[in-house]
């Protein structure tokens, strides 16, 4: 048994795409992914997935990833 988590990351920021859509009306919004650093293949996946879903709605604007802020943090 495998798992696809490029889908597993697309199907779950595609809800969370669709909660912003149900409560603002609009699917706009800012977004942050945060995780636990660079991580396995799989968490790096799911977040490929994730980017995917918010590439295809122009209102959607990831700010940030939890590494990214660490990274700011430390400079």
């Amino acid at each position: 048994m495998t798992t696809n988590n490029v889908e597993g990351g697309r199907m779950g920021c595609q809800h969370l795409v669709d909660l912003i859509e149900e409560k603002h009306g609009a699917p706009e919004g800012e977004v942050a992914i945060v995780n636990y650093g660079a991580g396995p293949s799989s968490l790096r996946d799911r977040i490929q997935g994730c980017n995917e879903v918010f590439d295809s709605y122009p209102g959607i604007k990831l700010v940030a990833t939890k590494l990214e802020i660490l990274l700011q943090l430390d400079s």
